[in-house]
């Protein structure tokens, strides 16, 4: 997720389902699983991961949001650098 952030360019956030999809991409299976969680949802837990170490921040409809109470269709970017 990290490098997909890094590789954005003028882009600056990233979808779990976009995630998904770049692993599945990279040979990381599909992103439905039976049984199991999708990638889409390994991405949000890792969104949350991130967010929680202070790496990204969490958006929905453009605006910073906690990770850990979102609902619905999120998005990460990188955390803005401080002095």
């Amino acid at each position: 997720m990290l490098e997909l952030l890094d590789a954005g360019g003028r882009r600056t956030a990233v979808t779990p389902g976009e995630v998904a999809d770049t692993l599945s991409a990279r040979g990381a299976g599909p992103t439905e699983r039976p049984g199991g969680p999708t990638l889409e949802e390994l991405a949000r837990r890792a969104i949350r991961r991130l967010a929680a170490a202070g790496r990204v921040e969490v958006l929905q409809a453009g605006r910073r949001v906690d990770a850990a109470t979102a609902r619905g269709p999120i998005a990460a970017r990188r955390r803005p650098a401080t002095d």
